[in-house]
């Protein structure tokens, strides 16, 4: 092959398994009468392979250029979380909260639309190009439902000045209702108060375990420290990847250490209170209904509130949930317990078409939000006002235990991944340890 004139390619070639390897940098080579290498490069003549390597370079001294740039620029750590970290934080948010929320989204839409906004909107939502304008959208106005500088009555006010309702429903939904949303904007609230108007680069390690002595000092866990460190330093990793800060800036926020939390949670609960808090619910039935079918399934709460019909399961042989995408893979089934299928079934009779959620609030058609004053209510009616929702998923756990399956089994209907994991949820009483060695002899 004749060597003309320089161009611009990648370079390919066979090693010696006779692999075809492709490198993966340009190489300035320009061969004549090569159809093969000019199909491969998709360049027709020198012009075209000078005119890209030319723009090759300029992009390369560009790219350098606004790195620089930004490493050298002065950006406080709120103008950087408003304009880079949210945005980059949300956006499969977004999707998700559009996905997760669409009864939610058109209910808002319905309050204040006409009829024919309110068709509009559903065909929207069902567009998958009108999706991702909206997501487009959403994201450019992350400001609103940023509240590092705003508190959460200015933030509404500005949620409710968006002219798109669909948008505006999102919005409100994104700051009011996505716990995992809601709890990183509070959080970082917190952490700008003392970091807010510094400088990127001006933050260093020692500030951040200064700033953790000060949690210490007003008494606060090592979970909520962990927490509110841990998110600083997301930030800066964010920072890192988008080029605002060094690699060695980085490493410096690292010195800061993780603290061990002591957040292991022990709730004992005997078959006689268990009877007792199963018959106090039931003063309140949408509450018995919640209660019975997370004591007996061990779901989380939030799992209970968005299950869908879809999501269940009742005519088989075998009645069963399947949470997860793939319905058809066995290891993704889980059985129901006959005091979860009664439950099922007495909310297959309050069934209403169109709502797709097994649970949902009887006066606005809506799932549950938030249920916390009813249980604790409840709770402290049968005398264990320590018990939160979250335990009933311990209780279920151990309830499992007691029954003599082994961890695996246990881990197959309570969905832990880790056993470890599943260890930190079975909380057996000094009785229940009892009958385990009763019958030594």
């Amino acid at each position: 092959m004749k060597r003309a004139d320089k161009g611009v390619y990648k370079r390919k070639w066979r090693n010696k398994a006779g692999e075809m390897v492709t490198s993966d940098t340009w190489t300035i080579e320009w061969f004549v009468g090569s159809q093969k290498m000019r199909l491969a490069t998709g360049l027709k003549s020198k012009s075209e392979a000078v005119m890209l390597r030319t723009l090759k370079i300029a992009e390369s001294v560009n790219s350098a250029k606004e790195q620089n740039e930004k490493l050298q620029e002065k950006i406080t750590l709120n103008d950087f979380v408003k304009t880079v970290y949210f945005s980059h934080v949300f956006e499969n948010k977004v999707g998700q909260c559009i996905d997760e929320f669409k009864h939610d989204i058109l209910a808002a839409v319905r309050q204040s639309a006409t009829d024919a906004e309110f068709e509009e909107c559903k065909k929207l939502l069902n567009s998958q190009a009108a999706i991702r304008n909206i997501k487009a959208s959403i994201i450019s106005r992350l400001e609103i439902i940023c509240t590092d500088i705003a508190d959460a009555k200015t933030v509404r006010a500005k949620i409710e000045t968006v002219q798109n309702p669909v948008e505006r429903a999102v919005l409100m939904i994104m700051r009011f209702k996505m716990r995992e949303v809601r709890s990183r904007i509070d959080l970082y609230r917190l952490v700008s108060c003392v970091f807010g108007e510094l400088y990127i680069n001006d933050i260093n390690g020692d500030a951040i375990k200064n700033y953790r002595r000060s949690l210490v000092n007003a008494g606060l866990s090592a979970s909520t420290r962990n927490k509110r460190c841990g998110l600083i330093k997301h930030i800066f990793a964010i920072a890192k990847d988008f080029n605002y800060i060094s690699a060695e800036k980085l490493a410096d926020v690292r010195i800061d250490r993780q603290e061990q939390e002591d957040n292991e949670r022990h709730i004992e609960t005997t078959q006689e209170e268990r009877a007792k808090i199963i018959e106090a619910a039931k003063k309140v039935p949408y509450m018995w209904e919640l209660i019975v079918f997370a004591l007996y399934t061990g779901l989380r709460r939030n799992k209970i509130f968005r299950l869908k019909w879809d999501d269940v399961f009742l005519d088989g042989e075998t009645a069963y949930y399947c949470l997860g995408k793939d319905k058809n893979k066995e290891s993704a089934r889980t059985p129901l317990s006959p005091q979860a299928i009664e439950v099922l079934k007495c909310r297959e009779k309050a069934r209403k078409d169109g709502l797709p959620w097994v649970f949902f609030n009887a006066s606005t058609h809506a799932p549950y939000d938030n249920v916390d004053k009813a249980f604790f209510t409840i709770m402290t009616e049968v005398g264990r006002p320590d018990i939160i929702w979250h335990d009933l998923r311990h209780i279920f756990c151990t309830m499992v235990a007691d029954t003599g399956v082994g961890l695996y089994d246990l881990m197959a209907v309570s969905g832990h991944k880790d056993p470890k994991m599943a260890m930190r949820y079975i909380n057996r009483s000094l009785v229940g340890k009892a009958k385990t060695v009763a019958g030594l002899k």
